[in-house]
């Protein structure tokens, strides 16, 4: 019986092309930090709230019961921003020596659905040089279907994860937020939430951002399947702190694109 492998195709880079590094998971995913390329995947895994593709995500893993209430634990408490730090080299100090393994290789193994980007440190009109800052993205489906059912309907998801570079001036209390979006071939773009981003030229904020696209139709035909997909971010300083509903009269400055696949 045939089976026809969906092509992960990405989507070629926009914005910093000539200034930014790509690695693809695809071909080099040894280069892909390992604490990035868990963030990404946690994003993915933490959304509990989704049940299927929770269940697909522990058949993966396969964790006997100790391991796999430690890790769902540690999925619980990722969703809180503040916690992400070192999520990754915290949970495998906290697995059994087998989980570990299974863990490692987990990661491993979804590094060929990535991206990573290395943006080194940009001028933005007015605003000071920025810090290098660095944006995993990834797709979550792995799927083939077989050639002669012909059809197929599944959720995919998308993700993009990644430090915004701290890119707000530091002086005049600016403060700013990022906007991320993703995108799937044949699905219209999505707008992620606001994340707020304090004036600090010496540092970032995290930024992660999940979309699960709903009921997408994959047809054969003995066709390869274009799954393309791709993210970007945009940042905006203003001198106000953005958590406040009403911004009139506040200066800002334009959009800057932080990141882009």
């Amino acid at each position: 019986m045939k089976q026809l492998l969906i092509s992960l195709l990405i989507l070629s880079g926009l914005g910093f092309a000539q200034q930014v590094t790509t690695i693809k998971g695809p071909e080099h995913p040894e280069l892909i930090p390992d604490e990035a390329a868990a963030i990404a995947v946690f994003g993915v895994h933490s959304d509990t709230a989704d049940t299927t593709n929770t269940e697909k995500h522990h058949a993966k893993l396969q964790l006997v019961p100790d391991d796999h209430a430690i890790y769902d634990a540690a999925m619980a408490t990722f969703r809180q921003p503040k916690s992400r730090g070192n999520t990754y080299n915290n949970l495998i100090q906290r697995l059994s020596p087998n989980g570990q393994a299974k863990l490692r290789w987990f990661i491993q193994s979804e590094k060929a659905h990535m991206q990573y980007q290395i943006h080194p440190p940009q001028q933005h009109g007015d605003m000071p040089l920025t810090v290098a800052s660095a944006w995993t993205l990834y797709f979550a489906e792995n799927i083939t279907i077989n050639e002669e059912s012909h059809a197929i309907i599944i959720t995919p998801q998308v993700s993009i994860s990644g430090d915004d570079g701290g890119y707000c001036p530091a002086a005049g209390s600016f403060y700013g937020f990022d906007i991320p979006s993703v995108m799937l071939h044949g699905n219209p773009w999505q707008v992620g939430p606001r994340f707020v981003s304090g004036g600090e030229s010496g540092g970032g904020s995290p930024v992660q951002f999940v979309y699960t696209f709903p009921n997408v139709t994959l047809t054969a035909a003995g066709e390869t399947v274009d799954l393309s997909y791709a993210s970007h971010v945009e940042g905006e300083c203003s001198g106000h702190n953005p958590s406040v509903a009403s911004d009139s009269g506040k200066s800002k400055t334009p959009h800057v694109r932080l990141a882009s696949f």
